[in-house]
């Protein structure tokens, strides 16, 4: 196993909690997603890191056999950001990928991400944001683009909580991913990787998208996404 997984996952999020959401939104089907679109999910380390007390009538307690779930009690999205990115460096994996509970993947995920993770490009998402698009918010972004066996990769400025990259990555820019989470109850992401772009670190998403964030206005585009839940 070279790449761990780590998903973070809460009961309720009060920064989340009026987000516009697509109708097939469900954190239970984010999770059998990223699962069933895995093309070997024994072959990766999956965690998950739940933040608060699980509830008793919860949907993960239906997964503790097979998956491995860690309870921590950061009741903020900063502070379980900072918790999950200290569990990834104690370990000794080669690659890491942190996963909020609120994206879904298409099939064979796992080999797009290991492609873009095997470039000399420092951060990788599979999430193609739809803002980037936004030339109101965006008017002068320039990207490069490259291809690996499978796919077309684009440099972007920032991404979101949900990205991959090596470990060692992550223990040299430690300090800064911490400034962006602390003295906060939430991850300052953007201005995170804007940051880490200023010291050299490249940060690339896939074209077309192969993850989505849901929350309506920022949905990956050109996809149905709705074609990836499962039961």
């Amino acid at each position: 196993m070279e790449l761990l997984v780590i998903y973070r996952l809460c009961n309720v999020s009060n920064i989340s909690i009026n987000k516009k959401r697509p109708s097939f939104y469900d954190k239970e089907k984010c999770l059998l997603n990223i699962i069933k679109t895995c093309s070997n999910f024994k072959k990766i380390k999956f965690l998950v890191l739940f933040d608060g007390i699980i509830p008793s009538d919860h949907f993960i307690n239906k997964y503790k056999n097979n998956i491995e779930v860690i309870n921590i009690n950061a009741n903020s999205g900063s502070k379980s950001y900072i918790n999950a990115i200290d569990t990834a460096i104690k370990t000794n994996y080669k690659y890491v990928y942190l996963i909020e509970d609120d994206y879904l993947h298409r099939k064979n995920w796992d080999i797009i991400l290991l492609e873009g993770l095997k470039t000399n490009c420092s951060y990788v998402t599979l999430y193609d944001h739809n803002d980037k698009y936004n030339l109101n918010m965006y008017p002068n972004l320039t990207s490069k683009i490259f291809y690996t066996k499978s796919i077309f990769w684009r440099t972007i400025p920032s991404t979101t909580d949900t990205f991959a990259c090596k470990i060692s990555t992550l223990k040299e820019d430690l300090q800064v991913h911490k400034k962006y989470s602390s003295n906060t109850n939430f991850s300052q992401d953007h201005l995170r990787f804007l940051h880490l772009g200023k010291l050299g670190r490249t940060i690339v998403s896939c074209l077309p998208g192969w993850s989505t964030h849901l929350e309506v206005p920022y949905i990956s585009p050109l996809y149905d996404w709705s074609k990836e839940i499962y039961d």
